[in-house]
């Protein structure tokens, strides 16, 4: 129950059976900032939510003719710990 703080979706809701696409693929989540759901403050430009599952830090995920560079926590390497970075 999320009234009195901000949520970061989609990770407020949890990851943990994300996988990835039958093809082998990754989707990218646009992250959210929201108040009270569902007012949504905005969306953060260039960085996307993925999957870490078989994937490893700064692992190149092309997506189009982007190229995503996908990241963990710093101690935390779970497949729900992972973000990507848009490589312009």
């Amino acid at each position: 129950y999320f009234v009195n703080r901000g949520i970061l979706w989609p990770y407020a809701c949890g990851l943990t059976l994300l996988n990835p696409n039958i093809d082998e693929s990754y989707t990218l989540w646009p992250i959210m900032l929201n108040s009270h759901v569902p007012n949504t403050i905005g969306q953060l430009s260039g960085v996307a939510c993925i999957s870490g599952q078989g994937l490893t830090a700064e692992t190149l995920v092309r997506v189009g003719v982007t190229d995503w560079m996908a990241l963990h926590d710093i101690f935390r390497t779970d497949r729900d710990d992972f973000f990507a970075i848009a490589l312009d």
